[in-house]
This record gives structure tokens, sequence and C-alpha cells, in this order.
């Protein structure tokens, strides 16, 4: 079997989200979802709008996810091979972040473990609160 591991936040869960774990869930036989802690997203992004729990929960109901574990550190080598997977999908939006992702993640990881995504050209969740922002009508 193989397996793949993906890290997100998955706040605001949206149809980037669905594509990245379609995307994912298709390199293997078996989708583990590291889903980012409320503290390790706030320490890099921002604080997510839902909860470590209400996010899981959304993330579990997804038909291409099989298993959600919390992700609280980097993830290794040795938490690879511990978890018994095969590949590290990622999502990157464009060639300077997928730059970026690769000098953070080769510090910890071996190359042949990484699997690029492509972000949805339109959708983040960073987009939807914008608009959620700039909406006259709320």
């Amino acid at each position: 079997m193989r397996r793949v591991f993906a890290a997100m936040v998955g706040d605001l869960f949206h149809f980037g989200h669905v594509v990245f774990l379609r995307q994912a869930r298709a390199l293997g036989d078996h989708l583990t979802v590291g889903l980012v802690t409320d503290r390790r997203a706030a320490g890099y992004k921002r604080p997510p709008v839902l909860s470590y729990e209400e996010r899981k929960a959304v993330v579990l109901a997804c038909r291409y996810v099989d298993d959600v574990v919390p992700l609280d550190q980097n993830v290794t080598n040795d938490f690879m091979s511990a978890g018994n997977f095969s590949i590290r999908a990622y999502g990157a939006a464009n060639e300077a972040e997928k730059q970026r992702y690769m000098e953070t993640l080769l510090a910890d990881m071996d190359p042949a473990y990484l699997h690029r995504i492509p972000y949805s050209d339109g959708i983040s969740t960073g987009q939807i609160i914008e608009r959620i922002l700039n909406r006259k009508d709320l």
C-alpha cells in the first residue's frame, strides 16, 4: 500500500482544499493529513479562524482523507519512515514559493519523498477573508 502524507492548516475549508486533497490522494492508496495545530499556524501565518477540532472535523469529512493527525513539528525522514509514508504532497502557488518550500523541506527530508501540487487559481483562505472584508452588503 502506498501511503501519502500531506500537511495543511485547512482553515475555512474550500474548493482549493478539496482539489489539493483529491490530487494528494491520487498519488497513493491512503492519505493522512497532518493538520497544523493552532499554535503552529499562528507562528507562521495567522491564527486560524476555525479551531483545530473544527478544522479536523471538516477535513475528516472529505472523502479523499483517510486519517488526520495533529502536526506541531517539522516533517522529517524519521517521521515519514515511522508512518510508513511513501510521498509527502505539498502545495505551492508558484515557482518562488516552491523554491522556499524546497529549501525548508529539504533541510529535514529526502527530496525523493516530495511531490508538489499547484494551488488552485482564484481561491485561498486569505482571498476568502478579503472577500468577506470587502463586502458592502454585510
